[in-house]
């Protein structure tokens, strides 16, 4: 079964309808959905491995036994070149029509949860922030929204969201810049999915932050000052995880000389 059979045969559980969009000779997106109230254009990708580090991979395992890789759970070009694309192929369908437009990132590589928060920061450019004056004890990592560089942002005329997901799970992130983040909220969409990340929902708790400022998100320590002064909290400071890893063969065979 490919992504797009489970897409349409998840998105028809939820009592919406799913039509196919024939493939022509432009690039269309993949489904045309629609509820009693609206209409949804979702374009489906998947993102693999990058195969030169795959390649790369299988290499030092066949010779030396050993694979070692830290990978980063920020911002990626190749998903971002991956989620133009999708912006393109959603743009040029129906241009004109009411219909609000959402992209399926599917992750297929081999640790497909490092791939959902690198689709989440690619997308709406998210990282940790700790608070250091918190002395209580209780400290503890809170996601900021457009910290850095975003295709929310970016694409905001066009992506009204996005779901993010793995064979286990998913998500559907609101674009809040987008003109239209009002109507996808109220969608019959957001009332029958089950996971939902909407950043202003969140800032209104207080279980977030949202650096929305006019700043270039290559100068971070700008940034981080706007969300330090915005929140009242000087001890803010970036936390940004790894993925370190290591691979062994083993009982491997020695070759013969």
């Amino acid at each position: 079964m490919t992504t797009e059979d489970s897409v349409e045969s998840f998105l028809t559980s939820l009592h919406l309808a799913v039509k196919r969009i024939p493939v022509g000779l432009q690039k269309t997106p993949d489904f045309l959905v629609s509820d009693s109230a609206a209409t949804y254009l979702i374009e489906v990708k998947d993102k693999f491995p990058d195969p030169e580090i795959e390649q790369q991979r299988c290499e030092s395992l066949d010779q030396t036994g050993i694979w070692e890789e830290e990978i980063s759970l920020g911002f990626r070009n190749s998903v971002s070149s991956v989620i133009r694309e999708a912006c393109d192929q959603l743009a040029a369908f129906e241009p004109e029509a009411a219909h609000l437009r959402l992209l399926w990132l599917h992750a297929k590589g081999r640790y497909p949860d490092d791939q959902l928060e690198q689709f989440r920061a690619t997308l709406i450019g998210v990282v940790d922030l700790i608070d250091t004056a918190e002395i209580d004890g209780s400290v503890e990592a809170r996601p900021c929204y457009y910290f850095r560089e975003s295709a929310f942002f970016r694409h905001r005329n066009v992506l009204d969201g996005a779901f993010v997901s793995t064979d286990e799970k998913g998500q559907l992130i609101l674009n809040t810049m987008s003109p239209r983040h009002g109507s996808l909220k109220q969608s019959k969409l957001c009332e029958v999915f089950p996971a939902i990340c909407d950043p202003a929902e969140g800032e209104a708790v207080g279980n977030s932050y949202i650096a929305d400022c006019t700043c270039s998100r290559s100068d971070s320590k700008t940034v981080l000052d706007y969300v330090k002064s915005k929140y009242g909290r000087p001890g803010l400071v970036e936390f940004a995880p790894k993925h370190h890893l290591a691979e062994m063969v083993v009982n491997r065979r020695m070759k013969p000389d």
